[in-house]
């Protein structure tokens, strides 16, 4: 496994690889093996934070560190988490700021978050760099924990995410963006309907499209001119990929691949 560029500041293929590899651990429920491979990987500490069964929510968080950086890392949805898939049709407005965000990925960090900033105020030194990724959902739920530890005067080194849904209204997007846009790089398939919803929501971040044609694409103004998608058109779209093999282009394990293609061939770039 490639090691982190932890002092990076601008997009690095190698930190979007090493970051979505991180996003995939987050999955895994052998605790064993995973430290094993996340001490190969360089981590010395980790720790899995598993909260909100009895709430409601089922939030799983993987926190990995070692001298250099510490890494928050948000699960996304799990197929057989009724708790996720009821979070995921939530579309309830909380004002968060400026602007709203969506209610239940609020209430989905609300449950971790004590626990959260005990790992933070034990295990974090202000010597490390302090990362945050997430596939899916937990690309969502790793976005609104950055702005929100932005808040708590955390400085924040990078957030890469991966497939994620839009986080909250364009309020909250050019908030975002005036403080955290320049380390947030939301990584999607161009062709991963998941990205488009909810579809009256905005999303915050340089969006870096991986392309079908193996082309990648960094989108530094992509955000300036974005505008909320026909809502029917979009569910349509996404409810059309759960359907089909289209759902592939979500998947982790398709960012992966996509990104170890791109840096194996880094010519390929837009």
């Amino acid at each position: 496994m490639l090691p982190l560029l932890h002092k990076a500041c601008d997009f690095e293929l190698q930190n979007a690889l090493h970051m979505a590899q991180i996003s995939a651990w987050a999955y895994r429920n052998d605790e064993h093996h995973l430290q094993a491979d996340l001490q190969n990987a360089g981590y010395q500490y980790f720790i899995f934070l598993h909260e909100g069964k009895s709430k409601g929510y089922d939030t799983n968080v993987l926190i990995a560190a070692n001298e250099n950086c510490f890494i928050i890392a948000f699960r996304g949805t799990e197929e057989n988490s009724l708790e996720d898939w009821l979070n995921n049709l939530d579309n309830r407005a909380y004002v968060y700021g400026l602007g709203n965000v969506r209610q239940g990925f609020w209430e989905a960090i609300q449950v971790v978050w004590e626990k959260l900033m005990e790992q933070l105020r034990s295990h974090y030194e202000p010597t490390q760099t302090l990362w945050l990724t997430g596939h899916s959902q937990g690309g969502a739920l790793a976005q609104l924990t950055a702005r929100r530890l932005f808040d708590e005067k955390f400085a924040i080194q990078g957030v890469y995410t991966f497939g994620q849904p839009k986080v909250g209204d364009l309020l909250f997007a050019s908030s975002y963006d005036n403080v955290l846009r320049n380390q947030t790089f939301r990584i999607y398939n161009e062709e991963d309907s998941v990205v488009k919803n909810p579809p009256n929501l905005y999303h915050s971040g340089i969006g870096v499209k991986l392309k079908t044609e193996g082309l990648m694409e960094i989108e530094y103004f992509g955000n300036i001119f974005e505008t909320a998608e026909n809502t029917l058109t979009t569910l349509m779209d996404m409810l059309w990929d759960y359907s089909t093999d289209s759902l592939q282009a979500h998947s982790i394990q398709t960012y992966l691949e996509r990104l170890q293609k791109q840096y194996n061939s880094p010519t390929k770039w837009q």
